[in-house]
């Protein structure tokens, strides 16, 4: 999963970098039509490429939503894990959409402040890349709950922290943090989920956890530009630590009490 994750975020990486990049170098147009030729190219290779070995059930063997969640040994640890999915990535996403608007604000409109946007943007998938297999590692050894209760605590600090910076080196800084403490929470999630689920069902949770985070992700742009727009860039960093500090209780409530 750690793996999985590290790739995943390797395009988040990429992306944000790119897209500074050219927007800087040529105009938004151009970056949209690349965007659209590399998704044509995603497809090409998934198409060719991807292959998968399935048998095929019949209607009547498939099972409901309220069968998968009576046949779970601990509903309240799954439902604990889809909302620690939620939080966490409204979390993040709530600062996806006043990233370029912060840097701007404190490099005071000067420089290339898009390219600066888009390294800063960047910087937590380099952070996840490169620790999401080592904190897998470590989870197997020590407790995959363990990871996840660390990198909601890290989060905690690094968010509240940013409310303070004065530059955009120490935002830069704390951004690449942020992702360590991504690292520790995304993958682990879906290891978790993985483990408290049978084989028959683990397609179907995993199902659930992929539309948490789009719940995420619609929450998050939202809870991001109204609390910057009513008040400000740094009231929001302090309400985004307090999201997560929720997260730390509930997971405690819902899962660390609930692990067999």
């Amino acid at each position: 999963m750690g793996t999985m994750a590290a790739s995943f975020t390797a395009g988040n990486l990429l992306g944000p970098l790119l897209g500074g990049l050219l927007a800087s170098m040529f105009t938004y147009h151009f970056t949209f039509l690349l965007t659209g030729i590399l998704l044509f190219i995603s497809f090409i290779l998934s198409f060719l490429f991807v292959k998968e070995e399935f048998k095929p059930i019949s209607k009547q063997s498939v099972i409901t939503n309220k069968q998968v969640i009576n046949s779970l040994k601990s509903p309240n640890l799954i439902f604990g894990l889809l909302l620690t999915t939620i939080i966490i990535q409204t979390a993040n996403s709530s600062i996806n959409p006043i990233v370029a608007l912060y840097v701007a604000n404190l490099m005071h409109n000067q420089g290339n402040t898009i390219f600066v946007a888009g390294i800063i943007a960047a910087l937590p998938g380099v952070a996840t890349f490169l620790a999401a297999p080592r904190f897998g590692e470590l989870g197997d050894k020590i407790g995959t709950h363990k990871i996840i209760i660390g990198g909601l605590i890290s989060a905690i600090i690094f968010f509240f922290t940013t409310a303070f910076v004065t530059n955009a080196v120490q935002l830069g800084v704390l951004r690449f943090l942020i992702g360590f403490s991504d690292a520790c929470l995304f993958s682990q999630v879906q290891t978790m989920l993985a483990k408290n689920s049978s084989i028959q069902t683990t397609g179907r949770i995993f199902s659930w956890n992929q539309s948490a985070m789009y719940i995420g992700n619609i929450f998050g742009p939202l809870v991001g530009s109204t609390v910057a727009g009513f008040f400000n860039y740094n009231v929001l960093f302090i309400v985004t630590a307090a999201l997560v500090g929720i997260n730390l209780l509930l997971f405690h409530i819902n899962v660390v009490k609930n692990i067999n």
